[in-house]
C-alpha cells in the first residue's frame, strides 16, 4: 500500500470541520504507535485553537491519559479502505503501525 506524505492545511477560524469527516486519532502505547478510526471530532474553540474527538474507553484513550498527547489525521479518500480497517481491529490486538510501513 502507498502511503502519501501531504502539508498540513490552515483551516483558520472555522468553528466546526464541515463536512464532518472520518478522522483517525493516533496515540502511542505500549512504546508504539495506535490508530483508530472516529466519527466525530470538531474545533471546540478558535482562539486557543482546542480540538474535541469523541472516543470511548478504548486502547487508543489508554494512551492518550498515558502520554497526554494524540493527533487528530484526516485520511484522502484512497486511504478509506486503511481508515476502516482502524476502526475494525483493536490496537491492543494488532500493530496497526505496521500499516503505514
Amino acid at each position: 500500500m502507498e502511503v502519501h506524505t501531504v502539508e498540513k492545511i490552515n483551516i483558520g477560524n472555522n468553528a466546526f470541520l464541515l463536512p464532518m469527516p472520518m478522522v483517525l486519532v493516533g496515540s502511542r502505547i505500549v512504546g508504539r504507535p495506535n490508530f483508530m478510526a472516529v466519527a466525530w471530532a470538531s474545533r471546540v474553540n478558535a482562539s486557543p485553537n482546542v480540538m474535541c474527538v469523541a472516543i470511548g474507553n478504548k486502547f487508543t484513550a489508554e494512551g492518550i491519559f498515558e502520554n497526554k498527547e494524540f493527533s487528530i489525521n484526516i485520511p484522502s479518500v484512497d486511504l478509506m479502505p486503511l481508515t476502516d480497517l482502524m476502526g475494525l481491529v483493536s490496537g491492543r490486538d494488532y500493530d496497526k503501525s505496521k500499516q503505514f510501513d
